[in-house]
């Protein structure tokens, strides 16, 4: 299952799906397997199934799954996304 902390971590790593991000613990996030935290691999690993940057509408979102075991456990797909980027110019 997801620790509370796993959840925090995707839930501040989903701004990586931005295309024009370039800081941060990843620079863009695509559709491998990464830690949740690279300073602390105890916290273990997800591996991302779907990641989405729509310039149309702001949205940010990412499907992804915890590393169980050495294999991605899809009983437990998580998914995060982001805060729509205003200052991209989108109004709601």
């Amino acid at each position: 299952m997801v620790s509370e902390q796993q959840y925090r971590w995707l839930a501040d790593q989903v701004y990586s799906v931005d295309n024009q991000k370039n800081n941060g613990q990843y620079k863009s996030i695509s559709k491998k397997t990464y830690y949740y935290d690279r300073n602390n691999p105890e916290l273990g690993q997800f591996q991302v199934l779907k990641a989405k940057d729509n310039l149309d509408n702001g949205m940010q979102a990412m499907a992804v799954v915890p590393i169980v075991d050495g294999e991605p456990d899809i009983s437990q797909i998580v998914i995060a996304y982001a805060e729509p980027h205003f200052s991209r110019g989108i109004h709601f």
